[in-house]
């Protein structure tokens, strides 16, 4: 994923992420332990899933929404996210996505890997 945050004045790495995609799950949550985040809505029309989802922790909390669309053995997107921390200050940062289906999945597949560099994958489902 690349992402730009609003003020920043130095340029984010961009990172490279694998998961394991079903269409049950058609996006991977960062952590299925963790109850700060919390799905707000999630919609499939064709190929495209929008959302929006809130995290909440002691230092402030994050909405972020989200539109993937997929092509094939495919997809890309973008995520945009506002951060406030506990005093009111906000943040806002963009990030853009794109993946390609690399393989069939085994059961120690079904883990979040990440594993730096410059984009997302993901193992889309046939």
């Amino acid at each position: 994923m690349e992402l730009k945050m609003e003020g920043l004045p130095f340029a984010i790495p961009p990172a490279t992420t694998k998961y394991y995609v079903t269409k049950e799950n058609v996006v991977p949550k960062a952590s299925e332990k963790d109850d700060r985040c919390k799905i707000k809505d999630q919609k499939i029309a064709g190929n495209k899933v929008t959302g929006s989802a809130e995290y909440m922790d002691k230092d402030g909390k994050s909405e972020s929404k989200r539109e993937i669309s997929y092509s094939g053995s495919s997809y890309k997107g973008t995520m945009k996210t506002r951060m406030t921390d506990k005093t009111g200050k906000t943040m806002v940062s963009t990030g853009t996505m794109t993946g390609r289906r690399f393989g069939e999945c085994t059961d120690n597949d079904k883990r979040t890997l990440s594993v730096g560099g410059g984009r997302s994958s993901s193992r889309v489902p046939p």
